[in-house]
């Protein structure tokens, strides 16, 4: 369960992009110092949502952002949904 104070709205929405990527990626890849890294395709970009397990119920995001130039073929991917 996520906890936080009250927030302007752009925050919220920022952080449901951020957690339903993470709930529902296209591809988890490995980052760097145990972080992984969740990736959701967005038209011709991905939400790339950095975040660390602490266990199977908790983690904490470390930052989102949206790019076009993560090359798949050069990361270790972990996780790939099966469309």
């Amino acid at each position: 369960m996520v906890s936080y104070s009250r927030k302007p709205r752009w925050i919220s929405g920022i952080l449901w992009w951020s957690l339903n990527t993470i709930e529902d990626p296209d591809f988890i890849i490995k980052g760097y110092r145990g972080a992984l890294i969740a990736l959701k395709k967005m038209n011709n970009k991905f939400l790339a949502v950095i975040y660390k397990e602490l266990n199977p119920n908790e983690g904490f995001i470390i930052t989102a952002y949206f790019t076009s130039k993560i090359k798949l073929e050069k990361e270790e991917i972990i996780w790939q949904k099966q469309f």
